[in-house]
């Protein structure tokens, strides 16, 4: 033991501690409530008398052994903190080539813009961590190419645009802007943020603007009028207004009329919402679009454009008739369409995915007429399923596969679930001496939704449909499955059910997962 004061040993066992005096007490009194006599309590007295100074000198022995073990502490931490520090040095990270790291950034997402306060928008932040990384950030322009603005004009000083539009050097630009109602309050402001950028159009790669409404998105269209004819790089433009009113004015805005590069024309965030302005577009060069328009302007559309690859469809008005309209797109590979009538007029060889709100007999027709090889195949808002089989029957080729009913179904409809589920349950060769044709074996994905408040139908056929389809056999190809319900996750399906699917994922034969409504766009985004 070494002295805490001086460091000189010392010998903590030749300490004197006051030994303790024994007395014969009866031990009754220790282990019951019995009283003791009066010629016992002066013998008791005593020995708590007698304990107290051995008590004492341990307790000085406790705060030594305390105060040198607190020192030891001490120098232990610091060692180890120490070599913590030196170990940092070893880190692989600090081996890491400048062009290793500046790849590593790039995949940085981009969230939210320059905040208040806090830069959150990269490269601002990662400049911060280390001055390695802010050199790399500075030598490396592409970091600098995106702009994301989301937040009050005040937290865009012009001078911080103008020095990321340097650091970026001759990067072509993405540009993401949210005009929301709460943060833009004058369009005067928006001129002082768009100044800077809208000299620098010719670098623009990709243009992102969402706007509150049809005020806003004219403020914007009206500061980017300029740039017409001066946008060469400029490649996929999304041009989104949250609310779906149909707008009093139907201006075409021609900004991007002479935009030699662009290919991507989207007009509305997700599909078939919000309402989309009018544009002069260079149609014949673009492969993807979506937007919102009236039946009649998007034929027109489609007529122009017959290099889509890529596109989706909404109808800001009822659906007008057409005549004898027929119009056939060689490249297109994914369409997703509000409403199906529009499919009589549309003929589609390559087609290879189909999302369409409501089942008709219009959309069976348009796969037979385009004789194309669906491998995804969406229903959303179906009330109508009596004709299902039918159509699936058509695409033997589907490996994606996704149903949603209607708000509400009828009972005469709901009973057509039960031979749906049966007729794509898929029969053991071994047993099964039928010859009956499965229809579409080659599911992967499977999604449902619900949306009627009613129980989930026919959930027994349902199950012994999936069950069929998921295992090791070369004919079970069910390797995902999606329920989408609108209320809890899972809520209208029973615990039996649900248990039995819960089997299914731990043995590895399922991907199983629950979804509400709100969530089905986006699985449909993943088909």
């Amino acid at each position: 033991m070494l002295c805490v004061q001086c460091g000189a040993a010392v010998d903590v066992t030749s300490a004197k501690i006051p030994p303790t005096t024994s007395y014969s007490i009866r031990n009754e009194l220790l282990t019951s409530n019995l009283c003791p006599l009066e010629s016992e309590v002066p013998y008791i007295e005593r020995i708590i008398e007698d304990h107290q100074p051995r008590v004492n000198a341990l307790n000085a022995q406790i705060d030594i052994l305390q105060t040198a073990l607190a020192r030891f502490v001490r120098e232990r931490n610091g060692l180890v903190s120490r070599a913590e520090r030196y170990r940092a040095v070893l880190a692989p990270i600090r081996r890491l080539p400048p062009e290793l790291v500046a790849e590593i950034l790039k995949l940085v997402p981009f969230t939210r813009g320059i905040a208040y306060k806090t830069i959150e928008q990269p490269p601002w932040t990662l400049g911060h961590i280390c001055r390695s990384w802010r050199e790399t950030l500075l030598q490396c322009p592409l970091l600098w190419r995106r702009f994301t603005f989301t937040a009050s004009p005040a937290a865009f000083p012009p001078d911080m645009i103008e020095t990321q539009l340097l650091r970026a050097a001759h990067s072509p630009l993405a540009i993401d802007f949210e005009w929301d109602k709460f943060t833009w309050t004058s369009d005067d402001r928006a001129g002082v943020l768009w100044n800077p950028l809208l000299l620098h159009s010719s670098r623009w790669q990709s243009l992102r603007i969402r706007c509150h409404d049809q005020t806003t998105s004219d403020i914007i269209l009206q500061l980017l009028e300029v740039i017409k004819g001066r946008i060469p790089q400029l490649e996929k433009v999304e041009f989104c207004v949250k609310r779906r009113v149909r707008p009093a004015s139907t201006k075409e805005w021609d900004m991007f009329s002479i935009a030699p590069q662009l290919s991507e024309f989207l007009t509305t965030e997700a599909l078939w919402d919000g309402y989309s302005p009018h544009f002069s577009i260079p149609w014949t060069q673009i492969r993807r679009y979506r937007g919102v328009y009236s039946s009649t302007h998007q034929l027109d559309i489609l007529r122009k454009a017959p290099n889509l690859v890529d596109c989706s469809i909404g109808f800001d008005v009822t659906l007008a008739t057409h005549g004898d309209v027929m119009l056939v797109l060689p490249p297109l590979r994914r369409l997703l369409v509000e409403g199906t009538s529009i499919l009589d007029h549309l003929t589609a060889p390559s087609l290879e995915l189909l999302v369409v709100r409501g089942a008709g007999p219009n959309l069976l027709s348009c796969i037979q007429r385009s004789s194309c090889n669906l491998t995804t195949l969406g229903i959303t808002r179906n009330s109508s399923f009596s004709g299902l089989i039918e159509l699936l029957k058509s695409c033997p080729l589907l490996t994606h596969l996704f149903l949603s009913s209607g708000d509400v179904v009828s009972s005469a409809e709901a009973v057509f679930m039960e031979p749906l589920f049966t007729g794509l349950h898929v029969s053991d060769s071994a047993s099964d001496t039928s010859t009956s044709i499965t229809i579409c074996p080659n599911i992967e994905y499977f999604g449902f939704l619900w949306v009627d408040d009613s129980a989930f139908p026919a959930e027994e056929s349902f199950f012994r449909m999936i069950h069929s389809r998921c295992g090791p056999s070369p004919s079970q190809r069910l390797r995902s499955i999606r329920l989408l319900t609108t209320f809890n996750r899972g809520q209208l399906v029973s615990q039996t059910f649900r248990d039995e699917m819960r089997r299914l994922e731990r043995e590895g034969r399922l991907d199983v997962d629950y979804f509400d409504e709100e969530e089905a766009d986006a699985c449909l985004a993943q088909l």
